[in-house]
């Protein structure tokens, strides 16, 4: 089957006809909890200053 997502804010359309945030959806139709983060590219694109310090220490967390 396809889940119809909307190509500019990445929204699911559901079985209601409304579009939910992508997040809402897995929640509610797989009742797993959702956790925020940021991706390795996205930390270098949104902290260029800071991305390999952060990466760094995040390394250092996943062996501790």
């Amino acid at each position: 089957t396809v889940l119809p997502m909307c190509s500019g804010c990445k929204k699911i359309l559901d079985d209601t006809g409304a579009y939910v945030p992508v997040d809402e959806y897995i929640t509610e139709h797989t009742k797993r909890d959702i956790s925020h983060g940021l991706c390795p590219e996205c930390i270098k694109r949104l902290y260029p200053d800071m991305s390999e310090q952060l990466l760094a220490d995040h390394e250092k967390d996943l062996h501790q």
